[in-house]
């Protein structure tokens, strides 16, 4: 991908219509994996500025728990991957998720739900209906990613 990730993935969420801030969404980023499945990292919740951030180290914490807990599924590291995709949860990818954390966080507690994170993301349910997706390969990763949402 490429030698120096980012430390910092910044996301702003906007009206699509207004381009005004969208806070209180869930954001997943997915890191594009060059062999094997991609990363998921998160969910996180816009703040009221429509803003997300994710870390370097998030993103490689998450690419090491998902090598660990799931060998077969995963491989390689950040450095090797080509990209990221940014998905703003509409309400059924949300129910989706809740559901699989809940199942998969009695096993592994690093995938368990806070309480705190699940009413978020209880709430961003209620804000919108569906979803998008943004695919950021890595030459746009260094500045913040604006993603417009009909929401």
């Amino acid at each position: 991908m490429r030698d120096t990730f980012p430390q910092y993935v910044r996301v702003r969420l906007v009206s699509a219509v207004d381009q005004s801030p969208l806070g209180g969404l869930a954001v997943l980023v997915t890191v594009i994996a060059l062999r094997k499945n991609d990363y998921p990292v998160g969910p996180k919740i816009s703040d009221d500025s429509g803003m997300v951030t994710f870390s370097r180290k998030e993103l490689e914490e998450s690419i090491e728990l998902n090598q660990k807990h799931f060998p077969m599924d995963y491989a390689g590291s950040l450095e090797e991957c080509s990209g990221i995709r940014i998905e703003v949860l509409g309400a059924s990818e949300l129910e989706k998720l809740i559901e699989a954390r809940e199942m998969w966080g009695g096993a592994i507690p690093e995938l368990k739900l806070s309480e705190g994170l699940r009413a978020c993301l209880r709430d961003a349910q209620k804000r919108i209906e569906s979803g998008t997706s943004k695919v950021v390969s890595d030459e746009g990763l260094g500045s913040v990613i604006v993603v417009a949402i009909n929401a």
